[in-house]
């Protein structure tokens, strides 16, 4: 036989049909996400983490790539983030001073850097013959040298409205 006389023989590739991609179901679950908390509090998911690690965050039901951060863990980082910021604590002394206050008292601290965690002010709260609460001020600085001063018992606008004026002064500085 010579060269010329055989045929190559022509075969098709065959291409595999793909199936259509499924849709991958989206989980809306309850809560916040590590990233997500950081987020409203300012830091990073990293730092969430760390704080749990270092005990002075509650941990939260650990489900890989689900956990979700409920609104007490939003509460709890607002109040470490508004001690460290404001009195300049280290993060064992955080965890001791968190440990010793009620609910509301950290729901309020934590209003001080997120107005719209503060506990809602009712007149039956404030009965004259409740024990007086510890004298407590927040420093909020504006440039170094220069503070407001913040009671711990101010309500939620006068705190926002020295939240503004930090703020502002400090982007006119920038």
């Amino acid at each position: 036989m010579s060269e010329s006389t055989i045929q190559p023989r022509l075969t098709r590739k065959r291409r595999k049909r793909r199936k259509p991609r499924r849709a991958k179901p989206q989980l809306h679950l309850a809560g916040f996400s590590a990233a997500e908390l950081g987020a409203k509090v300012g830091v990073s998911a990293r730092t969430v983490r760390y704080y749990t690690a270092q005990r002075v965050l509650p941990a939260a039901v650990f489900r890989g790539a689900a956990t979700r951060y409920l609104r007490e863990h939003l509460i709890h980082l607002a109040a470490i983030r508004a001690l460290q910021r404001d009195q300049r604590l280290s993060l064992s002394a955080i965890r001791k001073q968190l440990e010793s206050l009620s609910i509301e008292e950290r729901e309020r601290l934590a209003g001080i850097l997120l107005p719209e965690l503060a506990p809602p002010s009712s007149p039956s709260a404030a009965a004259p013959s409740a024990p007086a609460v510890n004298d407590v001020w927040y420093r909020l600085a504006i440039v170094p040298g220069l503070e407001i001063h913040c009671h711990a018992a101010t309500s939620p606008e006068v705190q926002a409205l020295a939240r503004a004026i930090v703020e502002r002064v400090r982007a006119g500085c920038a």
